[in-house]
C-alpha cells in the first residue's frame, strides 16, 4: 500500500535512506514540506518533479546529496 494512502500528510523526513531519485506519483496531494538530506540524489530529473506539486510544497530540505557536492573530484 505504501505511504500515498496518508493523503492529509503535510511533513515528510526521508533523510539519510539511500534515495537515488525522485518521482512523484498520485497521493501527497496535502505535502506542505519535504526533506531528504543526505541521501543518493545525483542528478536534476529528480528535483525537477518537484514541480508536480502544484506549487503546494513550501519547503524542501535537500542537502548533503552528490548533486549538490561543488568543487569535489572523482579523482
Amino acid at each position: 500500500v505504501g505511504l500515498r494512502v496518508l493523503n492529509g500528510l503535510q511533513k515528510l523526513i526521508v533523510n539519510k535512506n539511500q534515495i537515488t531519485e525522485i518521482y512523484r506519483k498520485p497521493g501527497f496531494k496535502d505535502l506542505r514540506y519535504l526533506s531528504f538530506e543526505d541521501n543518493l540524489i545525483k542528478d536534476w530529473k529528480s528535483l525537477d518533479q518537484l514541480n508536480e506539486f502544484d506549487g503546494k510544497l513550501k519547503q524542501i530540505r535537500c542537502q548533503g546529496n552528490p548533486l549538490f557536492e561543488f568543487g569535489e573530484s572523482d579523482e
